[in-house]
């Protein structure tokens, strides 16, 4: 790669993110885009900082946004998002504050250094833009390598300086966050997995039960069992529905023949062959002698004729979605074609079938249909009863203690001397559990872990084609060589270094995309408990599979395409082979930081995908209605090892090649602007860890400075200096001790509970007050969905899923 491509990639990018932060700028003021860029806001009902009258200032680029994130302060983030968002903004600090560093000291010692000194003239012209200002330039044997050590050194101890003052940090943060929330039910709850059978009773709940009452007779307060419970899931999804179609009837909010709905349930065969033997049929289907006025309000007059007049009808008070809704609107001229259309598709799909279909006749009695939804209620409860329930047990429990104490004590300790038997460990978040995948058997983890880990290798394999390609579309000499028609590209100006510069960091990039996502998707095979640890595998997934790829593979298919059989041939040799490949591959990631930094940031606050969907969205069938917000998790799993690799790059070429770093100040300086306004308007936190991603990143940025010590090691040898070599050894071996020491003082504090900050949230709780209120949610907190009695009558179920042990 020459000086035009990389100039070629540097104005693409640095144009194409002005381009689109600008238009980002004024695409957010508009209130039409609303759902797109304040999805967070408009979800939680907070006011929206939009004109809603037309102004020119609605279309005048700003930077505002900008100096916002900068202002705002950890504690906001802390309080507003959770200490999981602000770990990942301090890996953005983290780098800019490194960098910065590493910067001064590139640009002021190490470029002199290299700039001025010139290889012998046996090594021949040189072809690479940017080796004037790297070690390369420096002559073997030159004592000018010992200045490149001593930045190393500097650059080594500063890295471990600020990762040790995160790390405490960090975890002094999350004791605090701790203590902030003591409101958790977590904290009070355990997971209990491996539950025997009771011989006795044949039922795994009494067993719970003797256990902790025996075992922890001062501290156990209640258990829940889960259960198998897909079908009382399908006759809740009906019965909620059918209850607000009857409450609507009751209101009057239908007002004619032919309203009907248009909601159409996917229904397993059993569930439908039960649904159409229910008498609750043609309840939508209203006809004007039966209709019955609301009361005080004056509704429309009802027609005699079919289509005499075309109105529009207001179904309200409906069981709120996902989104929050609760309410239909119909126009009468359009009922006609949709009946038609749905009668035509239920007939071409066998497994649909629309609920305008199972109810359609008078409603002349409302109240016998009302004595069909208890009835139908009715069984619900007879599933949620202890009889039928214990014969959809499975091994697994939530169980509440009442104190942070006893729960840590159980958590933390082994319960039976077979270690497969009441398994115990914290509880996740009750919103962060994945319900389904409690239903694994403990004893089948291990044969997930090997299947999710085969299909990540798979993947891995597979990936080497395209960055195969993408070195070839760098090494555009060696295809000239090969392949001479390669070389008309060369006769249209500045194509070729366009296609040299920009288009493989584009391409690369490209297929990165996509990889958060598939280890996303394995990591939900492998049977998490939780969203955190799901996502959380699915980093260490992404992180590994990057650097194995993303940076290795870039190294070796592009500069050591010939030497890869001799580089297996002779391990001994992988430090030199490394660094050698390193020297040569700068320019490339230099292009690779820009493409992921300036456009992938502009585009991720742009959100250019979901921007056109909407667009095409209110344009089209959704013209003239009210739009949900866009809500989508904070996307850790995807943020995190990106951010990762690109420090791994930058520490790579701290002192290889320092005209990078400039950089990488930019890309973190953006990236950290970005995602504060994406963390306050845009995502949703569905969870907080308190801080789990950190050991992670710690381990990620260890790994980091191995490697970059490592190849420092091979480039000395290379140089011919081996003495700096044997000098950097003792180097390493500090960050290994290092790395140990951060084990025993940090890691156990995120791994574990202590008894005392237990002891003392609890001691709090009972001044304060607290203590019976935190253990009340706590027993009904990890009651699954389905488990909760529906509120159709007045009487109170005297079914309780959750067994108190007094």
């Amino acid at each position: 790669m020459n000086a035009g491509s990389l100039a070629a990639s540097a104005g693409i990018n640095i144009g194409l993110a002005l381009v689109v932060l600008s238009l980002f700028s004024v695409l957010k003021k508009q209130p039409c885009n609303a759902p797109v860029y304040f999805p967070r806001r408009i979800a939680a009902g907070d006011d929206l900082p939009l004109e809603r009258r037309f102004s020119l200032r609605r279309l005048r680029p700003s930077i505002s946004w900008i100096s916002r994130a900068f202002r705002l302060s950890e504690d906001d983030v802390l309080r507003h998002n959770g200490l999981d968002a602000l770990v990942v903004l301090r890996l953005f600090k983290f780098g800019i504050k490194f960098f910065t560093v590493c910067s001064v000291i590139g640009l002021l010692i190490l470029v002199p250094v290299n700039y001025t000194c010139e290889e012998s003239s046996s090594q021949g012209k040189v072809s690479h833009s940017m080796v004037p200002f790297t070690i390369s330039n420096v002559t073997r044997g030159s004592d000018r390598l010992w200045v490149h050590f001593s930045c190393l050194c500097f650059i080594s101890f500063y890295v471990l300086y600020l990762l040790y003052k995160e790390y405490k940090g960090i975890l002094d943060r999350r004791i605090e966050h701790i203590g902030n929330h003591r409101h958790r039910s977590d904290q009070f709850t355990v997971l209990l997995r491996g539950i025997p059978v009771c011989t006795e009773h044949k039922a795994r709940g009494c067993c719970v039960d003797h256990f902790f009452s025996k075992h922890h007779p001062y501290t156990y307060q209640a258990y829940q069992i889960l259960y198998d419970g897909k079908n009382v899931e399908e006759l809740l999804l009906i019965l909620y529905l059918a209850e607000g179609i009857i409450s609507a009837l009751q209101a009057g909010r239908i007002l004619k023949k032919g309203c009907r709905s248009y909601l159409t349930l996917k229904l397993s065969g059993k569930f439908l062959k039960w649904l159409i033997s229910l008498d609750i049929q043609h309840i939508l289907e209203v006809k004007a002698e039966h209709q019955r006025s609301t009361g005080p309000l004056r509704p429309l007059d009802i027609p005699v004729w079919k289509w005499e007049q075309i109105t529009m009808d207001f179904v309200s008070g409906l069981p709120k979605t996902r989104k929050a809704n609760d309410a239909f609107w119909r126009l009468g001229d359009s009922i006609e074609r949709k009946i038609k259309m749905l009668r035509q598709r239920a007939r071409n799909q066998n497994s649909g079938f629309s609920l305008c279909d199972i109810f359609r006749s008078n409603v002349a009695d409302l109240e016998m249909h009302e004595e069909r939804l208890q009835e139908v209620c009715r069984q619900i409860r007879l599933l949620q009863c202890e009889n039928i329930l214990k014969q959809k047990e499975l091994s697994v429990a939530f169980v509440s203690f009442k104190s942070r104490l006893g729960a840590a004590l159980a958590a933390q300790t082994q319960q039976h001397v077979h270690p497969l038997l009441w398994i115990t460990e914290f509880a996740p978040e009750p919103r962060d559990v994945l319900w389904n995948n409690l239903a694994i058997p403990y004893r089948h983890l291990a044969l997930y872990k090997i299947v999710v880990f085969f299909a990540a290798f798979l993947l891995t394999v597979f990936f080497i084609f395209p960055v195969t390609a993408v070195q070839g579309i760098v090494q555009f000499e060696k295809i000239k060589k090969w392949f001479p028609p390669a070389r008309a590209v060369q006769l249209i100006p500045g194509m070729s270094s366009i296609l040299t510069g920009y288009l493989p960091s584009v391409i690369l990039n490209g297929f990165i995309y996509i990889i958060p996502y598939a280890m996303l998707s394995m990591a939900s095979l492998e049977g998490c408990v939780s969203k955190s640890k799901k996502e959380i595998k699915a980093c260490s997934m992404v992180f590994y599979f990057l650097v194995g790829n993303v940076f290795f593979l870039s190294l070796l298919s592009g500069s050591l395409l010939e030497q890869i059989g001799e580089s297996f041939t002779h391990p001994k040799d992988f430090p030199s082979h490394l660094a050698s490949a390193v020297s040569a591959q700068s320019n490339f990631f230099m292009t690779y930081i820009l493409t992921d930094g300036l456009s992938g940031f502009s585009l991720e606050i742009l959100q250019f995908g979901l921007l056109i969907w909407h667009l095409i969205r209110t344009r089209t069938f959704n013209r003239g209605t009210k739009n949900d917000p866009y809500l989508y998790g904070f996307p850790y799993y995807r943020v995190i090892p990106i951010v990762s690799l690109a420090i791994l790059i930058g520490m790579v070429y701290a002192v290889i090649a320092p005209l990078l770093l400039p950089f990488l100040i930019l890309y973190f300086l953006l990236g950290y602007a970005v995602y504060v306004n994406q963390m306050h308007d845009v995502y949703e936190i569905v969870y907080d860890t308190y801080g789990q991603y950190w050991p992670h990143i710690h381990h990620y940025i260890f790994i980091t400075i191995i490697l970059m010590q490592i190849t420092l090691i091979g480039l000395f040898g290379l140089k011919s200096k081996p003495g700096a070599s044997i000098s950097t050894v003792p180097l390493l071996i500090l960050t290994l001790l290092f790395n140990e020491y951060c084990k025993m003082r940090f890691l156990p504090s995120f791994c574990h509970c202590s008894l005392q900050s237990a002891k003392e949230n609890d001691d709090r709780d009972e001044m304060e007050g607290q203590t019976e209120v935190n253990q009340q949610s706590a027993i009904n907190a990890y009651r699954p969905p389905w488990m909760r009695p529906p509120n159709l009558s007045q009487e109170s179920s005297s079914i309780q899923p959750l067994v108190s042990s007094s």
